[in-house]
């Protein structure tokens, strides 16, 4: 019998994707598995970017969207609609604490860690959603997707927050880039590379199969760059410098600020550079 830990957090979606090594790191320690509870219309009334009238940081279509990835993992029991359960561990304390942990600055990963010391990982570097375990994933539930298609290609994910405004994509269109993401998103970022092409994902599993097989993602501070993040596949990170709070962490993590960090770096990671 597998015994469970309680966990509960109310959204962003990329903020729950970035708790992930937290909720990893307990699991290990503990020998239990998580049963993630997701707080529904919840207002946090001291997060600036957000304001007091704004609700829904996560929504029911936003908890279907992402539950498929959760539950895919193989330290997560479930992941389902929190209706008052008795809680372990609640990751909302971190947006309580506010500045007192740094917020909205710092890694967004380790707010957790600052919430509850014994949250605190060393792991941050390594893998907490593996490419081989979501394949699996889709073999057992019988719905598979082939995006091996994607192994010499360039995701791109930009979403309409966060963005740098000193940066362009124009330089792209002599790649082979798949942009993924809302279609209006993709509607903007062809007016600057008219030669992309779309991807649609129903849910994050399929969106985390995508970047995982890719062999360059580049996103903003978004959920598609939290997922290449926790996945650590090869990425570079469009920086918001008014929120500072996304950080590459381990192998093949780059970010930047300028068009020309971002050329160089594409170029390099891509492989028409020597390193």
């Amino acid at each position: 019998m597998n015994y469970t830990i309680t966990f509960k957090h109310s959204g962003f979606m990329g903020d729950i994707i970035y708790s992930l090594p937290a909720i990893k790191h307990i699991c290990e320690e503990t020998n239990l598995i998580a049963d993630l509870y997701v707080f529904l219309d919840k207002t946090w009334e001291n997060f600036e970017d957000v304001g007091r009238d704004h609700k829904g940081l996560i929504d029911t279509k936003g908890l279907n969207f992402i539950a498929p990835l959760l539950q895919a993992l193989p330290y997560i029991n479930k992941v389902a609609m929190w209706k008052g359960e008795k809680i372990a561990v609640d990751l909302d304390r971190v947006k309580a604490m506010g500045q007192q942990i740094g917020l909205p600055h710092s890694h967004i990963s380790r707010w957790y860690g600052y919430a509850y010391p014994e949250l605190s990982t060393d792991k941050m570097h390594q893998r907490t959603i593996d490419l081989l375990e979501i394949h699996a994933e889709q073999i057992h539930s019988g719905v598979t997707f082939d995006y091996s298609w994607l192994s010499d290609k360039i995701v791109v994910n930009r979403s309409t927050r966060n963005l740098n405004p000193y940066i362009n994509y124009v330089f792209l269109y002599n790649y082979p880039v798949v942009f993924v993401g809302h279609l209006n998103e993709y509607e903007a970022f062809r007016e600057q590379v008219p030669n992309a092409e779309y991807l649609p994902c129903e849910n994050a599993l399929q969106l985390a199969l995508s970047i995982g097989h890719a062999r360059l993602f580049i996103g903003n501070q978004s959920m598609p760059f939290a997922i290449a993040e926790q996945m650590k596949t090869p990425r570079l990170l469009e920086a918001y410098a008014s929120a500072t709070n996304v950080i590459p962490t381990g192998e093949h993590g780059h970010d930047f600020y300028t068009q020309q960090s971002l050329e160089y770096l594409t170029d390099k990671l891509y492989g028409k550079t020597e390193n």
